[in-house]
């Protein structure tokens, strides 16, 4: 599993998050705007004592330069890992390689992509070390 493959720290930081999404998904379902699931996961983030970060601007950059375009992403927790969620019927390869971008831009170790639409939520998590392919959380599903 993702989890498994990361440093202590790191994955007890990615672990936080995904109760936190789980708490989430609990409370909303599956029906709400992608807007009021960030909001609500910042919050019970917080509330857990993690330091989050919200719509983060990552800026491409190129040859040392930064330029005007790049990613954003929805949250940054404990500077680490990176959030992008998703209120959609799949997650697709621009939404991965997207992540995948940031973390390289941003510097960050990891990032989950949740798509709280998913029907069960351990389907719409997706997990990325930067540097490792796209690992889902449940390979057996």
């Amino acid at each position: 599993m993702f989890r498994d493959t990361l440093d202590s720290t790191l994955g007890a930081c990615v672990h936080k998050i995904i109760a936190a999404a789980e708490t989430v998904y609990a409370a909303m379902g599956t029906d709400a705007e992608r807007d009021d699931y960030v909001d609500r996961l910042a919050t019970v983030l917080c509330d857990s004592g993690l330091e989050v970060r919200r719509s983060v601007w990552i800026a491409e950059r190129y040859k040392g330069f930064r330029l005007s375009f790049g990613h954003r992403l929805d949250l940054v927790v404990d500077d680490k890992v990176a959030v992008l969620v998703l209120a959609a019927p799949d997650i697709e390869m621009e939404d991965e390689t997207g992540l995948l971008q940031s973390l390289r831009l941003g510097e960050l170790h990891a990032g989950l992509l949740i798509n709280f639409h998913a029907s069960e939520l351990a389907r719409g998590i997706r997990g990325i070390e930067y540097g490792n392919v796209l690992a889902p959380l449940n390979p057996g599903n």
